[in-house]
C-alpha cells in the first residue's frame, strides 16, 4: 500500500492494476510511475523500485 506524499493517506491499488501497469512498464521502465491520490488529486511519484515491491505473484523480476 502506497501513502500519498501530500496528505498522507493510502492509495489503495488493486493487485490486477499494478499488474497491468507493470506489464506495460516492463519493455521500457521509467524512473518513476505517476500515481494519483483519490483524496487529494495530486499526482505521487512512486520510484520503481518501490512500484516493484507492490507487483503479486513475484513477477517484478
Amino acid at each position: 500500500m502506497l501513502r500519498c506524499m501530500y496528505c498522507h493517506r493510502p492509495i489503495p491499488l488493486p493487485k490486477d492494476a499494478v499488474k497491468a501497469i507493470w506489464e506495460r512498464l516492463k519493455e521500457d521502465p521509467p524512473s518513476h510511475v505517476d500515481v494519483e491520490c483519490p483524496r487529494c488529486g495530486r499526482v505521487n511519484k512512486v520510484p520503481l523500485h518501490t512500484f516493484r515491491k507492490l507487483v503479486p505473484g513475484g513477477s517484478a523480476s
